[in-house]
């Protein structure tokens, strides 16, 4: 009898095991698990993934979907490995997978490696194709600091109203902005610039010297021409003529010296001292005109 029972205990507990459920295995494939490793912030675990994927697609001579290149050059950006980025995301943005991501990346890596035209180019592609991306305005600013670095003087004078409200406060844009109008002639420009550079930073010597010298040549070209008249016509009516324009001269000789004279305290140039010395001696003081010529022809 005990046999008899033991065996049936065998079969119940057969008949139990084989009701039970088989625990199920699950196969992550191997995109989704880089994907989830790329959405995680685990990059190197991503990029392993992703180029892991990317070899196995090549040796089945597969077309490697575009997201794969995108995520993989990303990844590697996240990880410093720039040159590496840079031949993924040139893969990407020949697909569909292209995207303002794209853009960003490969500005970001051109940046890093210093090559200018390719980080214009894709800057140019960002800003044109996605006007309205998260950091479009990012963007905007330094394609105008790279076409100032690469004397692209026009498309920058037309990129500034784009980013003037961010820009309009920042003293090394408005220096750019400055040196974009000059470059082009645009004095006028320059001569509303500098007063805004120099209410960021008195002591700045670009500003300084412009606003010097315009009022000293406005003031000295008016003062020849208003003599050179007196000496073609010495008459009364022009001699009274003279001594009007010499007051309105001698203001703008006034504020000239005082820009020079700041110019001077921070940088005593000898061609700053001679307009100095200039200066004092259409004012008749010999003295400090001496003074500052001599200073002038020191090296």
């Amino acid at each position: 009898m005990k046999s008899i029972f033991w065996i049936l205990g065998i079969v119940f507990i057969g008949f139990i095991v084989g009701c039970t459920p088989a625990k199920q295995i699950t196969v992550v494939n191997p995109d989704q698990q880089a994907e989830a490793d790329y959405k995680a912030g685990n990059f190197e675990a991503a990029l392993a993934g992703y180029e892991k994927a990317i070899a196995s697609k090549r040796s089945e001579k597969a077309v490697v979907d575009g997201t794969i290149y995108k995520n993989a050059g990303l990844s590697a950006l996240a990880l410093k490995q720039t040159n590496k980025a840079i031949g993924y995301l040139e893969l990407a943005k020949y697909t569909t997978a292209v995207d303002a991501e794209t853009w960003a990346g490969l500005a970001e890596c051109y940046r890093a490696i210093d090559n200018l035209s390719k980080e214009i180019d894709a800057l140019e592609k960002y800003t044109t194709n996605y006007p309205d991306g998260k950091e479009v305005n990012k963007f905007r600013v330094r394609l105008f600091e790279t076409y100032v670095e690469s004397e692209n003087w026009e498309l920058a004078y037309n990129l500034w109203p784009s980013i003037v409200d961010t820009a309009s406060t920042q003293l090394k844009l408005l220096s750019d902005y400055f040196k974009v109008n000059k470059k082009l002639g645009n004095d006028q420009k320059c001569d509303e610039l500098a007063p805004k550079m120099l209410q960021i930073d008195d002591r700045n010597l670009t500003a300084l010297e412009w606003l010097a010298k315009k009022y000293y040549w406005k003031a000295e070209n008016f003062y020849q021409a208003e003599m050179k008249a007196y000496e073609e016509s010495k008459t009364n009516k022009q001699y009274l003529k003279l001594l009007e324009s010499l007051k309105a001269t001698t203001a703008d000789f006034k504020i000239s010296l005082g820009y020079f004279d700041r110019l001077y305290a921070i940088d005593p140039k000898p061609d700053y001292a001679n307009y100095i010395g200039n200066i004092y001696a259409r004012f008749d003081d010999k003295k400090n005109a001496d003074f500052y010529h001599k200073k002038g022809k020191s090296k």
